[in-house]
């Protein structure tokens, strides 16, 4: 399981990405139930070390098991096991949630680099020949394996 410590270092170098403004960092516990419903939120960890994550998890597409992530027919164990997801937050339906998280501090890494253009990405050790799975949801939110995105884009032959 990940340290408190970790997570919290992890959030705060998300939150000041070099954009001009630093996103303010707060622990799950000290979030207000208007500051829930007002913002889209950035969720680090597991349900086990993050209380908001524990109560939005059963709504979410994303499933935690003993030893990894489950995403539909999805599925990344052990170390260096991670996910980033975005869906409309359970508790505020017109804000979003992103979920971060992993087995370990790495994953965790390495499933924020690898999430852009998707809604989902799974990820097993690190970097982008780690990716396991990617792609969208549905217009729903639903997962469908025909919204899975190949790993790599084809390389075109020379000419």
């Amino acid at each position: 399981e990940i340290e408190t410590a970790a997570l919290e270092k992890t959030a705060k170098k998300l939150a000041n990405r070099g954009l001009g403004a630093e996103f303010p960092v707060k622990a799950d516990r000290d979030l207000t139930s208007d500051e829930i419903g007002s913002f889209h939120l950035l969720l680090v960890g597991t349900p086990a070390n993050n209380s908001l994550l524990q109560k939005v998890a059963p709504s979410l597409p994303l499933a935690w098991k003993a030893d990894g992530l489950q995403l539909g027919s999805n599925s990344v164990s052990g170390e260096g096991a991670g996910a980033c997801v975005i869906y409309p937050n359970p508790l505020a339906p017109d804000r979003y949630v992103l979920v971060l998280t992993g087995t370990d501090e790495k994953a965790i890494q390495a499933a924020w680099s690898q999430r852009a253009g998707v809604d989902y990405v799974l990820v097993q050790g690190g970097g982008e020949d780690k990716r396991v799975a990617r792609g969208l949801f549905d217009r729903n939110w639903k997962f469908s394996d025909k919204l899975n995105l190949p790993l790599r884009e084809p390389v075109e032959a020379a000419k």
